[in-house]
């Protein structure tokens, strides 16, 4: 076969043709090395799922794992979540603390803080958790028990009250709020003239509103009166605020 004379100007187009051909070859490898590291590091750095944590916060929970539920805190802070947890075992006289349904599939956006309610397995109540990530993982920034049972005092308050007993009511406020009402309440039965006795209670109404403080409603003969209450530290319920009945 003849070949064929290749002038200077074929040459350098050839020649230019080649060139561009290893340097998108080049670029191609490059970039597909850098796509490469990219997912190498996002694979190490990424946040892990929210799931992930709760699944296993959920079965350290029900195994009664105080320390490993706890461990999700802050270390600075997983020494007062256990003594408040154990604090809440004992006072509900819990032998275990009462298991959680499965954690649930979340679709969760994109974000630092996320809420989430786990419910008891026997569907009364739920446990709510606040989460903030932390680097690539999650840390519990508060664990909402729901309220402890709040009939025994609502009693004993209705019991003081109707046997006009003002020590016994003092002892349903915090310590250092009992002084201050016993002053208050001495001048308020003084001032209404209860001194042979109080406006007799009829009923009550409890009224949540937090996992951490209720409203009471007591219901006399002529009108009914409000009391507040909050959770104390020690997982007790405290009187604090008494509107009394006209």
């Amino acid at each position: 076969m003849a070949g064929r004379d290749i002038d200077a100007d074929e040459l350098h187009r050839l020649a230019v043709s080649a060139a561009w051909k290893r340097s998108a070859l080049y670029a191609g490898c490059a970039l597909g090395i850098v796509v490469l590291f990219a997912a190498l590091v996002w694979s190490q750095f990424r946040p892990q799922p929210l799931e992930r944590s709760l699944k296993t916060f959920v079965r350290a929970w029900n195994r009664s794992d105080v320390g490993e539920v706890v461990a999700f805190f802050e270390r600075a802070r997983a020494g007062s979540e256990r003594g408040r947890l154990e604090q809440a075992q004992k006072s509900r006289h819990w032998d275990a603390l009462p298991e959680l349904a499965p954690a649930p599939e979340l679709e969760v956006a994109p974000g630092e803080q996320l809420s989430t309610a786990l419910p008891f397995a026997d569907g009364h109540g739920s446990l709510v958790l606040d989460w903030v990530r932390d680097g690539r993982s999650w840390t519990l920034a508060a664990l909402d028990l729901p309220p402890p049972p709040i009939d025994r005092v609502v009693q004993a308050f209705s019991e003081a009250w109707n046997r006009a007993d003002p020590d016994a009511l003092a002892a349903l406020y915090r310590e250092d709020s009992r002084a201050r009402f016993r002053g208050y309440f001495e001048r308020l039965v003084a001032k209404r003239g209860w001194s042979a006795g109080y406006p007799q209670i009829r009923s009550s109404q409890v009224m949540p509103l937090t996992a951490r403080s209720a409203d009471v409603w007591f219901q006399t003969a002529g009108e009914r009166f409000l009391t507040q209450w909050i959770v104390r530290d020690d997982d007790s319920w405290a009187l604090v605020t008494l509107d009394p009945p006209e």
